[in-house]
């Protein structure tokens, strides 16, 4: 599969080698992924993009080393593209450990050839608040062979997923020009309003796993220990004790056929994520 889609990656200079270690885990997970990165342009990115030709790309932003530098940062990342395309959105601080392909690339697929205009997001690691009913709607969808749940709100924007560009411009567009932090944008999602046009779905059961890189500001422990394993532990940064997964090892995939509307019927059972100081 050739590069078709961009990666829109958010992070900044300073965690620039844990944007790399992602992008080296979907090369080891899914050698065959659709996705050019775009990330900021800086010194850092630019040592950085060499190692990858063909896979990353790097464009100018508004990116600042403070205050603000979220909002400009994305939405510089997404200034040339059409409010319809697709792109992978993908932040720095969760990396991919299993990915279930037989249920991902299907949807690709479909993307590809023209997913419906009620359908501007799909979620593929059911985790979380997408065990919940209370963030989930009563639509029920097929996609690329899939069952897909439909989502009340924003919940889970921070793990990756596809989404339409006008799904991601219009969630940025409505941020404040300043924030002081990334953790302030969490407060910004649960009160952000999901427009009535930007459906957001999720699998109905859960068909990837992410490592979370950071907590509190350190590594975690499997982050570095994954660090290890590739390209070493980048300087600056402490370890944490807590081991972070993000949805438990995906089991196999159902096969289903076309592409249609079904009835509401109750939310299938899926699996949490794991989180543990355990090694």
């Amino acid at each position: 599969m050739t590069p078709s889609m961009p990666g829109i990656v958010l992070t900044c200079q300073a965690y620039m080698p844990l944007a790399e270690h992602m992008i080296d885990r979907y090369a080891a997970a899914w050698s065959g992924h659709p996705f050019t990165f775009r990330l900021p342009d800086g010194p850092a990115a630019r040592a950085m993009a060499g190692r990858h030709p063909g896979r990353v790309e790097l464009l100018p932003t508004r990116e600042g080393e403070g205050r603000g530098r979220f909002r400009a940062a994305v939405l510089g990342l997404l200034a040339d593209l059409e409010d319809d395309a697709w792109v992978w959105w993908c932040i720095d601080d969760k990396y991919p450990t299993r990915l279930d392909l037989a249920s991902i690339e299907p949807i690709v697929a479909a993307i590809a050839s023209g997913a419906p205009a009620d359908v501007s997001g799909v979620l593929f690691c059911r985790c979380r608040r997408m065990l919940d009913p209370a963030y989930l709607t009563d639509d029920r969808a097929m996609l690329g062979g899939q069952q897909l749940l439909g989502r009340s709100m924003y919940q889970q924007i921070w793990i990756h997923q596809f989404l339409r560009v006008k799904a991601l411009r219009t969630l940025f567009d409505g941020f404040p020009e300043t924030i002081a932090s990334a953790k302030e944008m969490d407060a910004l999602i649960r009160s952000a309003r999901l427009p009535g046009d930007h459906g957001l779905w999720v699998l109905d059961r859960n068909a990837v796993q992410f490592g979370e890189s950071t907590t509190r500001g350190r590594l975690t422990r499997n982050c570095a220990a994954s660090l290890r394993r590739g390209r070493g532990l980048p300087p600056g940064f402490e370890i944490g004790a807590e081991r972070i997964l993000i949805g438990r090892r995906p089991g196999l995939t159902a096969a289903f056929a076309g592409l249609f509307r079904q009835p509401s019927r109750p939310a299938t059972p899926a699996v949490e994520a794991s989180r543990t100081g355990m090694p």
